[in-house]
């Protein structure tokens, strides 16, 4: 029997995790006293939140503390059953027990019960259930509820897991020194002089406030060995001195399919401006400043290189490598058994679409359309495996990978 899933974009907030509520650390206020017949001796503490519960369930209202929420004894007339527990048995690592205080289980101990249903009621309504379009809370929460994503974050430890895609490789993006031997790079200004390693730039940026201004621009192209025009070469911006509004770890360009860059829109500063051929590969980064890049699927062009030089892995000297980006490549491996609801196959041209929907401008999706700006690659190499690069390191750039499921 096959499988089938309901794949979905997750949205920027579908793997956002639930901050814990502040405690104090004073001691809480006496509760007033009880107008029936319940005696206060037998009140105990909740284990999750520190909060003072009686023995009928309900949080008595602290004046003192302005963040005391009663907790809900009934729902539609149906008593919410409660455990007794202390601070002691609370459990803190691990898989949780599943089903505990579950009296229609008829599971053993530790298994989950299956079957039944459960209602869900928001207090509103998203106007779609697009979330390129529609990206409100609501729709985030239905959409964990109905759909299903690339990966699925587990609650507990907070680790990736395979749902759609059934693993990846992550690598590395190495800039090689414009001097390598086979892979020479070289850059020039349009307006004159000769193909260089590095340029220098002054860019003066237009006044602040000065709408009718024109940005300057610096037209550039860049070169492969035979001194030709050579296009999707990366060119490199870093600022000479930290300049307010320039990222630390400079601008990452790549030229066009015929050499041409322009760099335009940039902080006022000095700039030297690199250029190099890239590959990329897990890498391992030594003392000496040395990397040994090694490639995690056959996928990846280093890997015909290396089994041509029958090398399993490719060493380079601190002098051979002029820029690293760890894990910008991530290429997905998807099943095979994946299908939308009207049984049409999940594959990764579905991907491609999603890309392309989110950075075509005239939908209406700016809101998302920002957290992708650099996401520069998505091309399906097989049905089921593709290939997508970031175009620096990111803390997050996997989870806005994981959420092109759309």
């Amino acid at each position: 029997m096959q499988k089938t899933l309901r794949p979905y974009f997750l949205g920027l907030l579908g793997l956002a995790l639930v901050a814990p509520g502040c405690t104090s650390s004073s001691k809480p206020s006496t509760p007033p006293a009880s107008s029936g017949s319940q005696s206060t001796t037998d009140d105990s503490k909740d284990p999750i939140t520190g909060a003072t519960v009686a023995a009928n369930g309900s949080t008595p209202a602290s004046s003192s503390d302005p963040l005391s929420v009663e907790l809900m004894t009934e729902v539609d007339g149906i008593k919410i059953p409660r455990i007794k527990t202390s601070a002691k048995t609370m459990q803190l690592a691990g898989a949780l027990p599943a089903d505990v205080g579950n009296e229609h289980s008829r599971n053993k101990p530790g298994e989950k019960a299956t079957g039944d249903a459960v209602i869900i009621r928001f207090n509103s309504e998203p106007k779609v259930l697009n979330p390129i379009t529609e990206t409100s809370a609501v729709q985030t929460y239905i959409g964990q509820y109905i759909m299903e994503a690339l990966v699925r974050q587990n609650p507990e430890t907070f680790e990736f897991e395979p749902l759609i895609a059934t693993k990846w490789d992550r690598e590395d993006s190495i800039k090689l020194s414009p001097n390598t031997t086979g892979k020479k790079r070289r850059i020039k200004r349009d307006s004159g002089g000769e193909p260089v390693a590095t340029l220098e730039i002054d860019y003066v940026a237009p006044p602040k406030g000065d709408e009718k201004a024109v940005p300057m621009k610096i037209d550039l192209t860049t070169f492969g060995d035979d001194g030709k025009p050579l296009g999707n070469v990366w060119v490199g911006v870093f600022a000479k001195e930290r300049i307010v509004g320039a990222p630390r770890n400079g601008y990452h360009l790549w030229s066009d399919a015929a050499g041409k860059i322009a760099i335009s829109g940039i902080p006022t500063g000095k700039y030297t401006v690199k250029v190099g051929a890239e590959i990329y590969g897990k890498s391992k980064l030594a003392e000496d400043g040395s990397l040994t890049v090694t490639p995690l699927n056959e996928d990846n062009p280093l890997t015909a290189e290396l089994k041509a030089a029958n090398k399993a892995e490719l060493k380079l000297s601190k002098d051979d490598w002029i820029d690293r980006q760890e894990e910008t490549y991530t290429t997905l491996h998807l099943r095979d058994d994946v299908k939308w609801s009207d049984g049409a196959p999940f594959t990764t041209k579905d991907l491609e679409f999603a890309f392309a929907v989110i950075n075509n401008t005239t939908v209406d999706g700016d809101s998302i359309r920002i957290y992708y700006s650099d996401v520069i690659e998505c091309t399906a190499i097989t049905p089921y495996r593709a290939r997508m690069r970031y175009r620096q390191q990111y803390f997050k750039s996997f989870e806005f990978i994981a959420g092109l499921g759309a």
